[in-house]
């Protein structure tokens, strides 16, 4: 694929595309080894800058201690999950690995999601294929 000098669904770089978008997430920390989606117990919320159907990126600080941030990077926990789309359906929920970010450096993270079940799969494929052309 050519490179394009303006990129507005982030492909050049991407697997699969990904929409700029403002959902809410509640996320928590977990054990790697944790393999309930059931709902979140304590989670903490923020919002999204962008999403795909295999990724989530986020341009807010997530709260994480420096000790939780040690464990994520060496795959000893990992992140479960809501996402809230709109129009009210129920949230997607699913794990993810911290890929970068979420450091003294930047405020910025990006997260590539776990064992996401299909469903959820094209669920976010969808969503993400009407915000880049809603006809």
């Amino acid at each position: 694929m050519a490179e394009v000098a303006e990129d507005p669904i982030n492909l050049s770089k991407r697997q699969l595309p990904r929409a700029n978008c403002t959902l809410p997430v509640a996320y928590e920390i977990v054990e790697w080894d944790d393999f309930n989606l059931s709902d979140l117990q304590l989670p903490q919320w923020t919002t999204c800058k962008d999403i795909s159907a295999i990724g989530i990126g986020f341009s807010t600080q997530l709260h994480i201690s420096p000790l939780a941030r040690y464990d994520l990077d060496r795959g000893i926990k990992k992140m479960r999950l809501a996402i809230n789309l709109p129009a009210g359906s129920k949230p997607i929920l699913a794990f993810a690995r911290l890929v970068w970010g979420c450091n003294d450096k930047t405020r910025n993270s990006g997260l590539h999601f776990m064992e996401l079940p299909a469903a959820h799969f094209h669920r976010l494929g969808d969503f993400v294929g009407r915000l880049i052309d809603p006809r």
